[in-house]
């Protein structure tokens, strides 16, 4: 499907040189045809669950709604995992990578692959 493109024009002063016109001509095509994508990071939601396993060892809940994945203070699995650590008031855990682990989709995730890799990947 064909858009027409509206392009502005204006009456451009006998000094400025044709290479500047047609400068402007293209900046504002490509604008047209690509518009810049909106400024800020992409963010998805992201449902966290406490394995029923754990119940008695880990106090506390994380709540029955979504978050957003750029609540989580970094683009990383990491992040994630401290951010799970303070909503469970276990401070104690955030600099520990191995005492606590994320499964995804029933999968154990490393902790330094990004959010956003993560969830195109196990998304149905």
């Amino acid at each position: 499907m064909l858009m027409p493109v509206f392009l502005k024009t204006q009456a451009l002063p006998h000094a400025v040189a044709a290479g500047e016109a047609a400068a402007e001509f293209w900046q504002q095509l490509v604008q047209a045809v690509s518009p810049l994508k909106a400024s800020g990071p992409e963010a998805v939601l992201l449902v966290l669950d406490k394995s029923p396993s754990q119940e008695d060892f880990i106090p506390g809940s994380l709540g029955n709604a979504p978050f957003k994945s750029t609540d989580m203070g970094g683009p990383l699995m990491r992040d994630v995992k401290n951010f799970i650590c303070r909503r469970l008031n276990l401070e104690g855990m955030v600099a520990d990578d191995f005492g606590l682990d994320l499964l995804v989709a029933g999968n154990l995730v490393d902790l330094n692959l990004p959010i956003l890799g993560v969830y195109r990947e196990v998304r149905p």
